[in-house]
């Protein structure tokens, strides 16, 4: 089940990707995502952790579609 607090980040997470235009603001995310992922990790919070992860794909996709 999903919480509320998860559900929050989720919104957050889309609307900062949906924001970002110039490659260079995508990389910037994605290396900010990924050190926020990375500190998921190690807190053990593996939900948050896949939930970077999986908007850096989206951003990933995003920046090689320019």
């Amino acid at each position: 089940e999903i919480s509320q607090n998860q559900i929050v980040v989720q919104e957050k997470l889309a609307e900062y990707s949906a924001n970002l235009n110039s490659p260079q603001q995508i990389e910037k995310a994605i290396r900010r995502l990924e050190e926020q992922m990375y500190a998921a990790v190690e807190e053990l919070n593996f939900i948050k952790a896949a939930e970077y992860r999986d908007e850096i794909q989206k951003l990933k996709d995003k920046r090689n579609k320019k």
